[in-house]
This record gives C-alpha cells, structure tokens and sequence, in this order.
C-alpha cells in the first residue's frame, strides 16, 4: 500500500530524498513521488488498506525501493536498507487516534516504533520515529517518550 506521511506536528510531509538511498526528511508542504512510500509486511510482501492493523510490524520502502531504517547509534532515519530483514528495517505501526477498532484506515493517525518482531540489542531499541524538533527537519528517533507524542505522530 501506497502511503503519504504527513506530520502532526507541522503539518508537513516526509520525504526520502533522492527518492531513497539516504537521508529521511519532514519537510516537505506538498506530497510528490519522493514522498510516497510502500508499506510492506513483516515477510516483505505489499500490504493493501485491508490488512493494516495496530500493532503490526512494517516495513516502509522509498520511491526506489530502499527501505527506511533507524541508523546506529545515531538515531537518524535513513532509507539506505535493502530489504525488511535488515537490522533497524522493521517497525511497529500503531494507530494513535481515528478510527474505533484495530483495523488501520484512511485519515487515522499512526505512529512507527523501531523494533518490530526483531529487537536490537542496543541501547533505546524502542523508541519512536519522529519529525525531529517538531519537522522542518530530518526524521529521528525519540530519546525517551514511551509513548508516541506530537512530534511521533503522522
């Protein structure tokens, strides 16, 4: 399934610039190619809107198939992964607000935690991606919330 991410925060979009292979931004006032992204199951395969659930490990590919990652020990985003099964590929998506029930749907608001189903074994494995100092700016991830917050919020 084919996503736009907008921030809560400030409105703005993420984008993979270059259309992946790099840095992970938010800001970004209107949605192009560069930032629509694919989400994928856990196996790597294309999810539909049908099959978006809370709580459910995802990966997110860029516009050339890169997926997005959290770098260590950095914190950055970047969408430089080849594939889901690399370290730091995997994320959790969890609803936030919307809809009722667990099915994920248009117009919901979700946040990404890293992690997935395969925990790292480094120091804030689960943390929150985020639109860093509020957007304008690169995705993080958050040092301490353990739960998602404005700027955790797309």
């Amino acid at each position: 399934m084919f996503v736009h991410l907008k921030a809560e925060a400030n409105t703005n979009y993420m984008v993979t610039e270059g259309a992946g292979g790099g840095a992970v931004n938010v800001n970004r006032g209107m949605a192009g190619p560069w930032e629509l992204l694919l989400l994928v199951s856990s196996g790597g395969s294309i999810l539909d809107a049908s099959q978006l659930t809370n709580n459910m490990d995802v990966g997110i590919a860029a516009f050339n198939g890169k997926y997005l990652r959290r770098d260590f020990p950095s914190g950055s985003v970047t969408a430089d992964a080849d594939n889901v099964f690399i370290p730091g590929a995997l994320w959790k998506l969890r609803k936030v607000a919307g809809s009722s029930g667990s099915a994920i749907r248009h117009g919901d608001m979700v946040a990404f935690r890293t992690g997935g189903a395969r925990p790292f074994r480094y120091p804030f494995q689960y943390r929150w991606m985020q639109a860093v100092n509020g957007g304008g700016d690169r995705a993080g991830i958050s040092g301490w919330m353990s739960n998602p917050q404005g700027w955790e919020k797309f």
